[in-house]
């Protein structure tokens, strides 16, 4: 009687890419609101510069601590990116491998 064999090994389905490019076009978008952002608040102080009072004043404190707190934020955003792409290529790094098992009889040659 022939004698079964195994044989048992790990096989990668697809060659896996690096991904970060997606993180960069999107904290790309991020970086142009923190910029449209600046712009408005300065736009905004410029337009208000030769008006006094307590109104005025009051905008400019609003808005420079909500400009503040948007670019706080939206910093934040472009590291919760990086590691949403990151966590993404591992999750797909670990689905990439399919384990293999062949089972075989050896014939001998006439």
């Amino acid at each position: 009687m022939d004698e079964v064999h195994q044989l048992t090994t790990n096989h990668r389905i697809l060659e896996t890419n690096n991904l970060s490019y997606k993180a960069k076009n999107i904290n790309k978008h991020l970086d142009d609101l923190i910029d449209l952002n600046t712009r408005l608040e300065k736009l905004i102080k410029e337009e208000t510069s030769s008006d006094q009072g307590k109104t005025i004043n009051a905008i400019h404190d609003t808005i420079t601590e909500n400009g503040g707190k948007h670019k706080e934020e939206l910093g934040a955003m472009k590291g919760d990116i990086e590691n949403y792409v990151k966590t993404f290529e591992t999750q797909i790094e670990q689905m990439n491998k399919q384990s293999i098992t062949l089972y075989y009889t050896n014939h001998p040659s006439a």
